[in-house]
């Protein structure tokens, strides 16, 4: 497996950050971002967390090249549960993030 920063696409945003070594730390890092964008939201909030999103799927992929089915990674569909939350309000984005850090 390639080892991935888990936002590529954000170049100097996260420089400093550890390249998460485990899917959980991925989650998590995916979440806190996700919340930085959802209390900044800038014009493209929602273009940056989809293309972090991009990034982190990739991460579950199995050795097929697929990606979990719904319900069969309780991780991964709280990470897919969070982009489906992007178009809603930022109090649902939140408490979707939020239930991926607590665990």
């Amino acid at each position: 497996m390639i080892r991935r920063e888990p936002y590529a696409d954000q170049e100097a945003d996260f420089a400093d950050e550890d390249l998460a070594p485990t899917l959980d730390d991925v989650g998590r890092a995916f979440a806190s971002h996700v919340l930085v964008l959802n209390e900044e939201r800038t014009a493209n909030y929602r273009v940056a967390a989809i293309r972090a999103f991009d990034e982190v799927k990739e991460r579950f992929r199995g050795a097929d090249g697929e990606l979990p089915a719904p319900r069969m990674d309780p991780l991964f569909d709280k990470i897919s549960r969070i982009v489906d939350e992007l178009e809603s309000s930022p109090e649902a984005l939140r408490a979707a993030c939020t239930a991926l850090l607590a665990g």
